[in-house]
């Protein structure tokens, strides 16, 4: 049971991690897209001939040709941020499952710890109770027989 709970545990921070990787996916993502839409928006503006970078060199293109290549860019990254938020979702889903699991077995052991608590409360109570009892007994018959001596005394002294 301990290393089922531990193998759980692991793997909850295995699905936190990606969480993490997912949302640093998403984050570049954005930021591609962002500066894909502004050169969208500057190639629209611009009268001039376009140029783009290819490695460290600098080349003039066709300003269809280039917008198609932006655009076509922005498709592929809005596939690749909807497919990452997908997997984030179930991810999340998968995570948020396995931690109530999680947090329900724990509730469960926590819930025979108390029993067994409970248990041993109870028998070391009854136990002292059975001694106190016990004494109490024995105690009861001393008086008692103190009480029977004190009035077979008195009858012997008081004899009318």
């Amino acid at each position: 049971m301990q290393k089922d709970l531990q193998q759980q545990v692991a793997q909850l921070q295995i699905f936190e991690q990606q969480m993490q990787q997912y949302a640093l996916q998403k984050q570049t993502l954005h930021m591609q897209l962002v500066e894909v839409d502004n050169a969208l928006e500057e190639l629209q503006k611009t009268k001039e001939q376009p140029f783009k970078i290819v490695g460290s060199v600098m080349i003039g293109c066709d300003k269809e040709t280039l917008t198609k290549e932006l655009q076509g860019k922005k498709e592929t990254a809005e596939i690749r941020l909807k497919n990452v938020e997908k997997q984030e979702s179930q991810a999340k889903q998968k995570m948020e499952s396995l931690h109530a699991t999680l947090m329900k077995q724990m509730e469960n052991k926590e819930e025979k710890r108390t029993e067994e608590r409970e248990k041993i409360i109870y028998f070391v109570s009854k136990n002292r109770l059975e001694k106190i009892v016990n004494k109490t007994k024995k105690e009861i018959y001393q008086v008692e027989k103190l009480t029977f001596s004190l009035s077979i005394y008195l009858k012997v002294i008081i004899k009318p």
